[in-house]
């Protein structure tokens, strides 16, 4: 490979992938996940010499290989076969002298991670505020996501990982401030956009991108970018947004010049739209939820209806807690199961990310046991896996006295 002619593009935020005049290669490609990780960890130390044992350490981090000289050596083979791809001395752009391995620095590499940190130790020497915002904006596009996120658990990747992250989100944070200053609102949102969804649960992001919406005169938008937060918190968190975030909430409805309505828009508005679970049960956020569930607190003794509350579960089958949630596919699962069993006005939530909660109006408890296992066959129904059990719980509604 000429290194004269044209330099070598890699990315290693986000998907990986090293690119030469027009060839491309990445790590989702039909290859043994040793062979990126030996390429990607050549990369990430492309200015030092790495030992053998060092690579091996990296690579079989836990054994399992017999011969860990002679698997290093056959890597290093299918290594250089697959950059040969690249064209003409590809082959040649991983070195062994002297028991070291290292790669080629000859060959001229544009490298995502390098740019980047060029760019933010640019704005920090930035003369003027137009060459720091647009430093800090080239910082921000390069950034795709996680650095080589196909290996985010090597213990390697996660430190930085966390670096690069960390390093994107004060340049969003930053670069934000700067152009709220300059009432650049569209920039704001475009950013901060971004930056949530790469990483949902950054608060700030969130905050920064709702008050450029009520600047830019969007406030349908803000308010269901608000809801959108409140669900997502709570699903996967469980907890409910901030105080901060909520007064950014109470000071949109307070001021929205827009809210003055004659009755038949509101009645509009109040309307369920198509595909908002109208055939099955009504689905909303846990917030509302223990609303819904006070009000029929206060209502049931009067009416003499009985209400019971319903909490279902997925379970791992061996029985073992683990430390991660079920499948966001298999809980989807469950929740079309939920709705579909039950009556249009009745209530469910998503309680925690692997419950949900529902209020089932029945007249004795015997009827609620037979919604329980309609919702259990229809689950069945739906999923065909064997992971997960769905357990129940049923209690009558309490009436406030």
């Amino acid at each position: 490979m000429n290194a004269a002619l044209k330099p070598i593009n890699i990315k290693m935020l986000g998907k990986f992938q090293i690119e030469y005049d027009g060839k491309i290669l990445s790590d989702d490609q039909s290859r043994t996940k040793q062979v990126w990780l030996l390429l990607e960890y050549l990369l990430t130390n492309r200015r030092s010499d790495i030992s053998v044992d060092r690579l091996i350490d990296v690579l079989w981090e836990d054994g399992g290989v017999d011969n860990p000289a002679n698997a290093l050596k056959n890597l290093i083979y299918r290594l250089r076969n697959l950059l040969a791809g690249l064209g003409e001395g590809g082959k040649n752009l991983i070195l062994f002298k002297r028991g070291m391995y290292s790669w080629n620095n000859e060959a001229e590499c544009v490298i995502d991670t390098e740019q980047m940190e060029k760019s933010c130790e640019k704005a920090k020497t930035a003369t003027t505020e137009e060459e720091k915002i647009a430093c800090l904006t080239a910082a921000v596009d390069i950034y795709q996501g996680d650095f080589l996120s196909a290996f985010s658990y090597e213990k390697w990747v996660v430190p930085l990982s966390t670096y690069y992250k960390n390093l994107f989100s004060k340049s969003v944070k930053t670069l934000a401030d700067m152009l709220w200053e300059r009432s650049e609102y569209e920039q704001i949102d475009r950013i901060c956009s971004k930056a949530v969804r790469l990483d949902p649960f950054d608060e700030q992001c969130h905050m920064m991108k709702m008050k450029a919406l009520v600047a830019l005169d969007k406030t349908k938008e803000a308010l269901e970018h608000y809801g959108y937060v409140t669900e997502l918190f709570y699903s996967e968190l469980g907890i409910t947004p901030s105080e901060e975030l909520r007064d950014i909430y109470n000071d949109i409805v307070k001021n929205d010049k827009h809210v003055e309505a004659d009755i038949l828009t509101i009645r509009e508005n109040l309307k369920e739209q198509e595909g908002d679970g109208i055939r099955g049960a009504f689905f909303c956020g846990y917030e509302v939820f223990k609303n819904i569930y006070r009000i029929e607190a206060r209502t049931i003794e009067r009416s003499g209806q009985s209400i019971f509350v319903g909490l279902f579960t997925l379970n791992s089958v061996s029985g073992k807690k683990s430390a991660h949630s079920p499948k966001e596919d298999v809980m989807e699962l469950l929740k079309k199961a939920i709705i579909m069993s039950l009556r249009r006005g009745d209530v469910v939530a998503r309680f925690s990310p692997s419950q949900y909660i529902t209020m089932l109006p029945t007249l004795t408890y015997e009827n609620s046991e037979i919604v329980r296992e309609r919702i259990y066959k229809n689950f069945r129904s739906l999923y065909k896996g064997n992971a997960y059990v769905l357990n129940c719980r049923v209690a009558p509604l309490e009436p406030v006295l």
